[in-house]
């Protein structure tokens, strides 16, 4: 890191900590605190690292995604037990 991105980011941990944020310790910071809770805004939508962020347009495609993905998976299921039964309703005429 270079000298002026070090003095950049000690003065954002300043500026955050007037503001009320807490910085509990090296691996973890808050963004406000009980009473004076904050949004994080302007995340951006192309995540790099599995521990990035993500944002609510994000959440929301993956959570459509899921509906999808369950809807036709319960569709297939209901496809699988309708053949099974007209299977075995087959199998007893045949008999």
């Amino acid at each position: 890191m270079s000298p002026s991105e070090l003095n950049a980011a000690f003065r954002l941990i300043l500026i955050a900590q007037r503001r009320g944020s807490q910085f509990l310790n090296d691996a973890e910071s808050s963004v406000g605190g009980p009473g004076s809770e904050r949004r994080i805004t302007n995340v951006a939508a192309a995540a790099v690292n599995p521990n990035d962020a993500v944002n609510l347009a994000q959440a929301q495609a993956l959570v459509a995604a899921l509906h999808a993905t369950i809807a036709q998976q319960r569709e297939e299921l209901t496809q699988l037990k309708t053949r099974r039964t007209r299977s075995a309703a087959a199998a007893a005429n045949e008999e």
